[in-house]
């Protein structure tokens, strides 16, 4: 039987999930075309469709707004739970429509063709300040007639594309009855088959001529980002991002049987990327900071105001899909404290990495933990050097003010880790992916290659058949977060954060059936001119 196509196995999970929760549609420039979905919690699905292929694309779940390590550990479980009962219950919607099949969700990076999507973080910093940020601005403001010579083709594109429908719509039907009267439409026909190529190549061509056409856009906002954006940031803590794979890495295992403790370190090209290019991929994401331009096609010009605010996301395209609770909170947790700590000025002295794309993979390569790079002073030092370092700092950092009990809770748990990572591994096993991942595939894998490679994949699948579930199951993993915490969570936005007014929205209008235009940002409730806007960050509570 043939497969049904990537987004219409989403449209049918989207389906179970609103038979679980409240749901809205998402409205923004690209919410329409593909497919976002708000849930009560103040989350999102969303469809990542591939612009290369009518039938490629990816669920690509974003959490609702979080304002610490365990309100996020909750919130991605919470997500997991609810896709894992939706992909169970897509499941049996299929097979009554004449479907049958297994369909599994993976939360990883990397597939078994070595393509890497995936993960990414958003951490709430400052961009710039003083005549950095002026120069930001500048950026934004320089790229806006670009954008909006871009709108224009836009819409020209989307005439013409009309206008190419009705004829070629019509030949399309025409063919198609003409192959059911001759017997030949078993499966997919030539008609059937040339209309898919057609529409194939329609989706390349615009999409193609608008990434040249939003070009000038992007190597101007590219620009900003290299010479004003987040350098404080990016010149401080890139040693412990380069590092905390030993901690936070997921895992994966090579072609040629070499491992890999991050899935994606091997494809990051740059420090930022220059384009929206599925190959070029940067260790700081700026697709985010981009795409807003686009949205100048559509009116939408708030989303660019936007960009010329002090805080924004820092959005790290090198993360990993964390399965284990542990590395999950240890990866949020101790990432938000070094920024905290590069904000306030308390890591400026710490050593820089020489060469950090190099440094970064290469500590990736490594799971001895043995390996050293290179730093601008000249010495040398390991992951768990550079761990150390800003464990010790973040030490006397906190010493020195009022700090949380989960920041002292975080520092013991950093330090427990890194002094197992140094006696015995084995100790974290069921704690940190990579070492749980490793000793999965020694011990089941054999010397069969494909069998190793598929305990790498199925560690990742969520529900009753995913390797991972089958540990927990067992008792073999350290578990933060209770099923109950989870489940109450899927209904329930994370308190003092936009999402908690998103979330109550999405409830009230979901339950009345109200029609509303729901982004990240606001919702819009009733029609363009007599309609109410609510600005959601007016409604973020105080910590």
């Amino acid at each position: 039987m043939a497969h049904p196509g990537n987004e219409a196995l989403f449209d049918v999970i989207v389906q179970a999930v609103q038979e679980q929760v409240h749901t809205r549609p998402g409205h923004g420039w690209l919410d329409h075309v593909r497919g976002r979905l708000f849930t009560e919690n103040g989350g999102s699905l969303y469809y990542e469709f591939v612009a290369t292929s009518t039938r490629g694309g990816l669920v690509e779940a974003g959490t609702p707004e979080c304002r610490g390590p365990a309100q996020l550990l909750l919130y991605q479980r919470a997500q997991e739970q609810l896709l894992t009962e939706a992909a169970e219950r897509a499941e049996d919607l299929l097979a009554r429509r004449g479907t049958p099949g297994e369909l599994g969700l993976l939360k990883n990076c990397r597939d078994a063709f070595g393509h890497i999507y995936g993960a990414q973080e958003n951490y709430a910093v400052p961009i710039a300040q003083g005549w950095r940020l002026a120069g930001w601005r500048c950026a934004v403001l320089a790229a806006v007639p670009f954008a909006l010579v871009a709108g224009l083709v836009h819409w020209i594109l989307v005439a013409v594309t009309l206008a190419l429908c009705v004829p070629v719509g019509i030949v399309g039907v025409v063919a198609v009855v003409v192959e059911v009267m001759l017997g030949l439409a078993q499966d997919e026909g030539w008609a059937t088959r040339a209309l898919d190529r057609g529409v194939d190549a329609m989706v390349r061509l615009e999409s193609a001529v608008m990434g040249l056409v939003l070009l000038p856009c992007t190597l101007i906002l590219g620009a900003g980002v290299r010479l004003f954006a987040f350098r404080g940031v990016r010149r401080t803590v890139l040693p412990f991002l380069a590092s905390r794979c030993i901690v936070s890495g997921a895992g994966s295992q090579r072609e040629d049987g070499t491992w890999a403790l991050s899935e994606k370190a091997d494809a990051i090209r740059r420090l930022a990327r220059w384009s929206l290019g599925p190959d070029d991929r940067g260790w700081l994401e700026i697709g985010h900071l981009i795409k807003p331009m686009g949205g100048l096609a559509w009116g939408d010009w708030r989303a660019v105001v936007r960009l010329l605010e002090v805080g924004q996301r820092l959005q790290l395209g090198l993360s990993d899909a964390n399965r284990c609770d542990v590395a999950e909170y240890l990866k949020v947790g101790t990432t938000a404290l070094v920024l905290d700590m590069a904000e306030a000025g308390v890591i400026d002295d710490l050593p820089r990495l020489a060469r950090p794309i190099q440094a970064m993979q290469a500590l990736s390569s490594d799971p001895s933990l043995l390996a050293e790079v290179a730093l601008t002073d000249g010495t040398r030092a390991s992951a768990l050097q550079l761990q150390r370092w800003y464990l010790e700092r973040a030490r006397g950092w906190l010493e020195t003010g009022v700090a949380s009990l989960e920041a002292h809770h975080l520092l013991r748990l950093w330090a427990r880790t890194l002094d197992a990572l140094e006696r015995d591994r084995e100790e974290l096993v069921g704690q940190i992916d990579w070492i749980t991942k490793r000793e999965l595939v020694a011990r089941a894998g054999g010397d069969d290659p494909d069998a190793q490679k598929k305990i790498d994949l199925r560690y990742h699948e969520l529900g009753r058949r995913g390797y991972h579930q089958w540990l927990a199951d067992a008792g073999l993993v350290t578990r933060l977060v209770s099923d109950d915490e989870a489940c109450a969570a899927k209904r329930r936005a994370p308190e003092g954060t936009p999402a908690r007014q998103r979330g109550a929205l999405v409830r009230a209008l979901s339950e009345t059936g109200t029609n509303a235009q729901i982004t990240w940002d606001r919702v819009r409730v009733g029609g363009a001119l007599r309609g109410r806007v609510i600005q959601l960050d007016r409604h973020r509570d105080k910590p």
